[in-house]
């Protein structure tokens, strides 16, 4: 039940910190965006995404920039994300990130760093055996994780603050499997579009 409690309190951990961010920084935009993950080696298994079976997700998030000059910020991003592996399991993400975004003229290139929180739950259903021989499920609401990421970006302008991206990103799960499978990495690409805050709130 502690284990659980903590996915609570991480979201009003992260509820909590950017509502202050936000009131301290103005958030510029609103990106969705579909996935597709892979387990393997971390960034040099990115090809893997192309070859493996679909294992599809997305992700919704905001941010803002720390600071600009010129054509170079310091970005900070607040992130929501989902994925679904085939038979291993469900992730609920939440997680922010920070780094640097260059934008010479229409095209943008990013390289960030983040952590946070996942919650894995099972894809399939797990069983252990009672003293009387019969089978019990358990598992069935997850397990409280944490998570690392590393995320290479690139977008293009379509128009007044509209942008379309691709990302390549690479996050550690942990502990996967304690005393067994530890760290697990998973490889993400994203596919998505951002628009500005500012249409949000006309519509």
């Amino acid at each position: 039940m502690m284990r659980l409690s903590l996915f609570p309190t991480a979201l009003l951990f992260f509820g909590f910190q950017g509502q202050v961010l936000a009131q301290q920084r103005n958030l510029q935009y609103l990106s969705v965006a579909i996935t597709n993950s892979a387990s393997s080696f971390p960034v040099s298994g990115v090809a893997q995404l192309w070859k493996a079976r679909m294992h599809p997700g997305f992700t919704v998030g905001s941010g803002f920039n720390w600071k600009q000059s010129g054509s170079m910020k310091w970005a900070q991003t607040f992130k929501l994300g989902y994925f679904f592996h085939r038979y291993i399991q469900h992730a609920v993400m939440l997680y922010t990130e920070s780094g640097l975004r260059y934008t010479p003229g229409k095209w943008g290139f990013s390289a960030m760093l983040g952590a946070g929180y996942l919650h894995s739950i099972p894809a399939t259903g797990r069983f252990k055996q009672q003293a009387d021989g019969s089978y019990s499920s358990f598992g069935k609401a997850g397990r409280p994780q944490a998570m690392l990421g590393f995320t290479l970006g690139i977008d293009y302008a379509v128009g007044k603050g509209y942008r379309i991206f691709s990302r390549g990103q690479t996050l550690l799960q942990t502990p996967f499997i304690p005393g067994y499978v530890p760290l697990l990495p998973i490889n993400q690409v994203h596919l998505g579009f951002s628009i500005p805050i500012h249409c949000v709130k006309k519509s």
